[in-house]
């Protein structure tokens, strides 16, 4: 039996873009999730793991390279598609608002 890759990462650079400059964390990012397979993202406080699953779940754009979901640019997916598809909780803290308990679990803390 033959698993399906359902992630594809293509030569991705990651980093930020702030005023037209580009600071680039790391590049050449290849990776494919297969599924049905458990896989862990470890390393050192500050190296972009985080920065890394942001990239690749389209909460900010890779600086080059794509990302695909069952085959499709991640960026051009409908919203409602990807939120179907693919999530990531990460660890930051939420910003102090008057969030009801109901919408508190809705963003899936």
């Amino acid at each position: 039996m033959e698993n399906k890759i359902i992630l594809q990462v293509s030569k991705i650079s990651i980093g930020y873009t702030h005023k037209r400059e580009k600071s680039v964390i790391t590049s050449g990012i290849d990776l494919s999730l297969e599924k049905g397979k458990l896989i862990a993202l470890i390393g050192a406080n500050g190296i972009g793991k985080s920065t890394l699953l942001r990239t690749i779940t389209r909460i900010q754009k890779p600086i080059s390279g794509t990302v695909s979901l069952n085959e499709k640019n991640i960026h051009e997916l409908a919203a409602l598609t990807l939120a179907q598809n693919l999530s990531v909780v990460l660890t930051e803290k939420l910003p102090p608002s008057n969030l009801t308990v109901w919408e508190l679990i809705a963003l899936g803390r």
